[in-house]
């Protein structure tokens, strides 16, 4: 399907006039892409997971080892192209990497461009939230070219009293992403502030990690956590859920949020006694937890859904569609 939405946008860009020093030709790119597309597929990444944003590298960058972080100052210039022709052709755009100022395809391609490398993406009008007269739901090809990189520096030599409140301006720039439904972003900006406190407390000695701010960061690590789990339950990242949910509930065993997101995943892998363990667990701390009554409920229902569901021995050896009650008494 990825695919697919190459070889069609390709149909409307192939006669467009691009001209500019980034490419030997107008259609360079182009024919570059094509020949990757039928020779190597596995070179389109689903960005989004969804469909709605799939990205190929086309030019390389310098060092492709140095990929913008987040924070990180980038400078990129952007084409877009709709049937009506080239839009914001060759706009330059300087923001920080994560923050949310751009829109969700040029956060993705970010994440697979060293300086001076140029992605072709096709995305879905809704994955262009900041570049206006999109249709959501039509696919439009762009490219991005990460023109500069300047890293963000704010955080270095600073001991953890002055990087806490750092972190904590960036995990509420998380919360702002997620409230407007940017997961994606919210996802890669609270696994930022994570990454960030991990590094920064396994780089103290041993007899300073107890400290009051190693302990604030404890709590904001947790946080993120959470947060992440539940950006990757929105994004249909079951099986994510676990290890950071896990590792919570190892450091706060009593963390109903961990065990309920872990409960929410469970259910939606299917796997039911794991579910309502959890509810369990939640219950016996607090009886009165209403979602976790109804995720309860809904754990039952779809166990037994998948029961009836299940073929049965036919008494000669072979298998019957249709498990539970009526299948029985035949």
């Amino acid at each position: 399907p990825l695919a697919a939405n190459f070889e069609a946008i390709l149909k409307t860009t192939s006669m467009l006039p691009i001209r500019d020093p980034v490419f030997d030709s107008a259609l360079a790119w182009q024919r570059n892409l094509i020949h990757k597309l039928r020779g190597k597929g596995d070179d389109i990444v689903d960005c989004a997971n969804d469909g709605s944003a799939a990205l190929m590298v086309v030019g390389e960058g310098e060092d492709e080892e140095d990929r913008p972080r987040d924070s990180d100052l980038c400078l990129v210039r952007v084409w877009c192209f709709t049937e009506a022709g080239p839009g914001a052709l060759g706009e330059e755009r300087e923001f920080r990497c994560g923050s949310g100022e751009v829109c969700d395809a040029i956060e993705f391609a970010m994440r697979h461009l060293a300086v001076g490398g140029t992605a072709a993406m096709a995305c879905k009008g809704q994955r262009l939230q900041q570049l206006p007269g999109f249709e959501a739901d039509q696919v439009y090809p762009i490219l991005i070219q990460l023109e500069e990189l300047t890293p963000n520096t704010e955080l270095e030599g600073k001991p953890l009293a002055k990087m806490l409140p750092i972190l904590r301006a960036r995990k509420d720039a998380g919360n702002e992403l997620f409230k407007k439904e940017r997961f994606d972003v919210a996802y890669w900006r609270y696994m930022s502030v994570k990454v960030c406190i991990d590094e920064a407390v396994e780089s103290l000695p041993p007899e300073l990690r107890c400290g009051e701010f190693v302990l604030e960061c404890a709590d904001l690590r947790r946080t993120c956590g959470l947060n992440i789990a539940q950006c990757s339950l929105k994004l249909g990242k079951f099986a994510g859920v676990r290890p950071i949910c896990e590792q919570i509930l190892k450091e706060d065993p009593m963390c109903i949020k961990a065990m309920y997101r872990l409960a929410v995943a469970s259910l939606e892998l299917k796997e039911f006694a794991e579910c309502e363990d959890y509810v369990r667990r939640i219950l016996n701390l607090d009886s009165e937890h209403k979602d976790a009554v109804k995720l309860r409920q809904r754990s039952r229902a779809a166990r037994k859904e998948a029961h009836a569901a299940e073929p049965i021995a036919d008494g000669r050896g072979g298998q019957e569609a249709g498990a539970g009650p009526a299948a029985e008494k035949k």
